[in-house]
Formats: C-alpha cells, sequence, structure tokens
C-alpha cells in the first residue's frame, strides 16, 4: 500500500508505503525514488519503524508516479516472470 496526504495549500505531502516499488518524484526536471519503510503498512506495529513516513515540499509542477508491482511483476506464457 502506498498513501499520500497533501496538505490543504498543496505545498507539502506526507509520503508512505509499505512493501511496494517505489514511488517516483518528478521535480524541476529530476527524479527522486521514494522508497517503501514499511512492511505491510499496520500489520505489526511494534516492527514499523518510527521514522515511516516522509514530509515533501512540493514546487508547482511536481509530479508524483505511483505504481503498483503487479505492473512490473508479470508472467509470460512460460509462467517465467519477466524481469524489469
Amino acid at each position: 500500500m502506498t498513501a499520500a496526504r497533501f496538505s490543504q495549500c498543496g505545498r507539502r505531502m506526507t509520503f508512505a508505503a509499505a512493501c511496494q516499488p517505489p514511488a517516483i518524484l518528478i521535480s524541476k526536471g529530476t527524479l527522486r525514488l521514494l522508497d517503501s519503510q514499511n512492511g505491510i503498512l499496520g500489520y505489526l506495529p511494534e516492527i514499523a519503524p518510527s521514522e515511516s513516513m516522509t514530509e515533501i515540499e512540493l514546487a508547482p509542477g511536481d509530479r508524483m508516479v505511483l505504481y503498483t508491482d503487479g505492473l512490473v511483476e508479470v508472467f509470460n506464457r512460460s509462467q517465467d516472470m519477466l524481469r524489469r
């Protein structure tokens, strides 16, 4: 699961992800990978790191790319997983 919460003015985002491929933040022509910080969200709270969320300042024109592992974990007809 990936969750992103945007502030009311839209200039700040709180991001948390668990067991997902990294989200991509595109800002001013650069890419920043936002990696998962947890195992399954909410499953084992006692082992979750205390800093499981990331606060990010956003600039006008920034873009977020979120995708599921189902997009990259694809199997061919022989049931071999296609690699990235």
